[in-house]
């Protein structure tokens, strides 16, 4: 008999919205040719590598950037979410171990070939602990191989983003949030959003269809200030605690504006910024005249 069960998981009506608090920060691959043919979004800023992938080429392998795959990683008990089954709210990690690629040249930020994590160097993680950007944590990478030019291998850190998760949940239509087998485990965590694809206590697989668009305005994206944003780039801006790095998934990590101003300035590289929205949002800190370092 089969158990599996095919619903519809609608994000909610966003309501009021703004831009201009929060970023979707992205790190490029470094293939010699990144992204070739994408459209920039309205408002994204980008900080390529200097020299280019492209330029380092044909250059000996000693003058290619560094690079890092990660092997074994452990989640910290501090991203965890309070609502069962266990799963992790946020990603903050305990330990992170890996092997070493490329050349000699180091970047501000180590492309990882293995989970994606943001991998700074020790350069940039001194400077971020002089600043006064908030939400983060620095964990010490574990380089088990060096197989790269470098005699000796750098300091690295991981980049964990820990402040408050605030991604929209998104709800079930047509369905019951709930194995239909068991009932025991959700759909998607009605605390922190997380999307269980099996159902962790019969193991019978959750198939579930995410819609395009948002509730009210079905497969249409939202516009505002000339800069169209999809229903995943809309945040509950009722969750943000004001921190500069805010905390996701794998692969979501999102930054403030004062955040974003200190890469530019700093001219850490490489990062892509995609301005996101926030709905029904309450920014309890608002911009710092003073900058950061």
């Amino acid at each position: 008999m089969n158990f599996s069960q095919s619903v519809r998981l609608v994000w909610p009506d966003p309501g009021s919205v703004r831009a201009g608090s929060l970023y979707r920060l992205t790190i490029p691959c470094y293939l010699p040719v990144p992204d070739r043919g994408r459209s920039a979004a309205n408002g994204e800023i980008e900080i390529p590598l200097d020299p280019s992938v492209d330029l380092l080429i044909s250059r000996p392998r000693s003058e290619h950037y560094l690079q890092f795959t990660t092997t074994f990683h452990q989640l910290a008990d501090a991203g965890l979410c309070p609502h069962e089954p266990p799963h992790h709210r946020t990603i903050v990690l305990d330990r992170v171990c890996g092997e070493l690629s490329g050349g000699t040249r180091l970047p501000g930020i180590v492309f990882d070939n293995g989970m994606g994590f943001p991998i700074i160097s020790e350069r940039v993680a001194d400077m971020l602990q002089r600043s006064r950007l908030t939400g983060y944590l620095l964990v010490p990478v574990e380089v088990t191989e060096n197989l790269s030019e470098c005699f000796i291998a750098p300091r690295l850190f991981v980049l964990c983003f820990t402040g408050n998760k605030c991604e929209r949940i998104r709800t079930v239509d047509g369905g019951v949030n709930s194995c239909n087998r068991c009932q025991s485990c959700p759909f998607v965590c009605p605390g922190c959003g997380h999307m269980f694809p099996i159902c962790s206590t019969c193991g019978v697989p959750m198939v579930s269809i995410v819609a395009n668009g948002i509730r009210g305005v079905p497969d249409l994206p939202i516009t505002v200030e000339g800069i169209s944003y999809a229903a995943q780039d809309v945040l509950d801006g009722t969750q943000y605690d004001g921190s500069d790095f805010v905390g996701g998934g794998f692969g979501d990590y999102f930054i403030s504006r004062n955040a974003l101003r200190w890469f530019v300035r700093n001219r850490i590289a490489p990062i892509r910024a995609t301005p996101v929205l926030l709905a029904d949002s309450r920014d309890p800190v608002g911009p710092r005249p003073s900058g950061e370092k």
